[in-house]
């Protein structure tokens, strides 16, 4: 049989064997998980968000590292104690 219902952590879950993943009714989409790991595989839009989040994240980190090389540019041997 293709599919398989059972209860998975309070939630009704339903193993495909064709897909290999567990799937369940997640308010209006469907959420998929890796039985293997244990863990939800990210939607389209989960994943733009993470990598938005990252890109901001490394943009900060770099400014910072301009403002710090801007900084050391400042000091000299002959101001240290």
């Amino acid at each position: 049989h293709p599919l398989e219902s059972r209860m998975l952590d309070g939630e009704r879950m339903i193993r495909s064997e064709v897909l290999g993943l567990d799937v369940r009714g997640e308010t209006k989409l469907l959420r998929f998980r890796d039985p293997a790991t244990g863990h939800d595989i990210e939607h389209r839009a989960e994943v733009s968000a993470a990598r938005l989040a990252a890109e901001a994240r490394a943009n900060r980190a770099e400014a910072r590292v301009a403002e710090l090389e801007a900084a050391l540019k400042h000091l000299r041997v002959d101001d240290l104690p």
